[in-house]
């Protein structure tokens, strides 16, 4: 494969990763670790275009700071 192979590849799976219907995980609050990941992820699909992933974004950073809300002094 070659690079310009690969990068179409990888672009692709992102797409594919990415398509989903966002709806909340029922089983309860996200651990931080996982919900920072995601954040991330979508945070690199706006870099690269991604439709739907600023709303996404949105969300994620929204329901981080609601979940885990930061102490004074940290």
């Amino acid at each position: 494969m070659n690079q310009t192979e690969h990068g179409a590849w990888l672009l692709a799976e992102a797409v594919r990763q990415l398509d989903f219907d966002g709806l909340p995980v029922a089983s309860g609050p996200q651990e931080l670790h996982t919900a920072t990941r995601l954040v991330h992820s979508y945070a690199l699909a706006q870099a690269i275009g991604h439709p739907a992933s600023h709303d996404m974004l949105d969300r994620g950073l929204s329901y981080i700071v609601k979940n885990y809300p930061m102490q004074a002094g940290s």
